[in-house]
């Protein structure tokens, strides 16, 4: 008899057209167990509504829960509390990037860690970090399915660059736009394609972007079904990742097991996975550096080609046949525990 383990996070893919890793996880383990998602509701009240609703009165052995920083850890706390009420077994999988700088500031918010029976994330250093405060973490890291972003180098468009994440302060939008009008003037065909959802952000960006002129050197393409995003990593040069906070970098590991050379900000997860000079590139929040690391890919073609190799080879120890059976173990376990 399947055991059945209900998910608590924000599972928006059906309305948004990429799926979080959670809801991928649903699908790949559905046959091993029976896996309820909640929730999917877009608006925050009632996602809250509905999980409290779903812990409360679903049927299920096992709760993991997602935990991000900001109003999510309302979600964790609410549904954690029930759940121990109800002598679940629980599990929390630290997944924002921002929660040590949460735990910092104020550690009584993340009190409700200590209901569960098992912690994990997907974050070695996030995993590090909270060691050292004796919380006992185990790592869990995201998946890819690489045949979904198979790797093909035959047509990147020369000086074409590429970011992909959603318009939010997060992850400097405007960063790659100054980064571009540093390029300009030296590669007068630099090109910039930037995918992704607004969080309030595009506005400002456009804006940005017609302050300084640069309207034929970048293109907001908007949201794209993750499954559409490989055609843009293979027909792009290099991929800018300019975010401030990283606690896996599912973005940047589709792209690496697209090929594409990654230029990406040192921080969170990355230094962890990635081989800096190697397999990535690793910079300061800073226009100059990036531009300096561009400049070093597009005028070295055995450079980058050495980069897109060596991350797709990287890329390929987190495919789901590598992954699989540590999901598997983690829930088998936390089901056997007290038992």
């Amino acid at each position: 008899m399947k055991n059945n383990i209900l998910f608590i996070g924000s599972f928006l893919g059906e309305l948004k057209g990429t799926k979080g890793i959670a809801e991928k996880i649903q699908e790949r383990l559905n046959s091993t167990f029976n896996i309820t998602l909640s929730s999917s509701k877009e608006n925050q009240i009632f996602r809250l509504l509905e999980i409290i609703k779903d812990t409360i009165f679903n049927s299920y052995d096992v709760i993991h829960i997602d935990v991000y920083s900001g109003k999510a850890q309302l979600y964790a706390n609410i549904a954690s509390f029930v759940a121990k009420k109800r002598d679940k077994r629980i599990i929390f999988n630290l997944r924002g990037g921002k929660l040590f700088e949460v735990y910092a500031n104020n550690p009584n918010k993340m009190n409700f860690l200590s209901r569960a029976h098992t912690i994990v994330s997907p974050s070695q250093f996030l995993i590090e970090f909270f060691t050292k405060k004796d919380i006992k973490i185990s790592y869990l890291p995201n998946y890819i399915d690489n045949d979904i972003f198979p790797y093909k180098r035959n047509s990147p468009k020369q000086y074409s660059l590429l970011w992909v994440r959603a318009f939010n302060d997060i992850y400097q939008p405007e960063l790659a736009v100054q980064i571009v009008n540093l390029l300009k003037k030296e590669y007068p065909k630099v090109h910039l394609t930037m995918v992704g959802p607004d969080k309030g952000f595009q506005e400002k960006i456009e804006k940005l972007i017609s302050s300084l002129k640069l309207e034929k050197y970048i293109s907001i393409i908007g949201k794209i079904p993750n499954e559409e995003l490989y055609k843009y990593y293979q027909t792009h040069q290099i991929y800018l990742n300019t975010t401030l906070y990283e606690s896996f970098g599912s973005a940047v590991l589709e792209a690496a097991s697209c090929g594409i050379p990654i230029i990406s900000t040192n921080v969170g997860e990355l230094p962890y996975i990635w081989k800096n000079g190697e397999e990535i590139l690793l910079c300061a929040s800073n226009a100059k550096e990036f531009a300096k690391s561009i400049t070093n890919i597009f005028q070295s073609q055995e450079f980058e080609t050495s980069l897109s190799l060596n991350a797709r080879k990287k890329s390929e120890k987190f495919d789901w046949k590598n992954i699989k059976q540590k999901w598997i173990n983690i829930l088998d376990d936390i089901d056997k525990k007290d038992s």
